[in-house]
C-alpha cells in the first residue's frame, strides 16, 4: 500500500461513514433489513477508514522518528563544535611547557 492508497481507503471509510448516518430507512422496507444495512455501512466505512488511518499514522511516526533523528543529530554536531571552539580558544596557562 502506498500514501495514495491509504488516503483513498481512509476517504471512502469516511465516506461510508457518512452514508450511514444520513441514510434513512425507506418506507416499503422492513426494519431488520434497513437496520442491518446501516450497520454494515457504519462496519465496513469503521474497518475502511481504520486501514488507511492506520497506515498514514504509521508513515507519520516514521517520518517524524526520520525527522528528530536528524534534529537530534544536527545539535550534537553544533555542541561538539562550540566544544571544540572553545578549546581552541583557551589560553595557556603560564609555566606550561608543550612537547611536540
Amino acid at each position: 500500500m502506498n500514501t495514495a492508497n491509504a488516503i483513498g481507503f481512509f476517504l471512502l471509510g469516511t465516506v461510508m461513514q457518512v452514508a450511514a448516518l444520513t441514510a434513512s430507512p425507506s418506507a416499503g422496507s422492513s426494519i431488520g433489513l434497513a437496520d442491518t444495512q446501516t450497520l454494515w455501512l457504519q462496519l465496513m466505512g469503521l474497518v475502511t477508514g481504520a486501514i488507511g488511518a492506520g497506515y498514514l499514522l504509521r508513515m507519520g511516526a516514521q517520518e517524524m522518528s526520520v525527522m528528530l533523528n536528524r534534529l537530534v543529530l544536527r545539535r550534537s554536531e553544533a555542541r561538539e563544535q562550540i566544544t571544540q571552539g572553545a578549546r581552541a580558544r583557551q589560553a595557556m596557562p603560564v609555566g606550561v611547557r608543550v612537547r611536540f
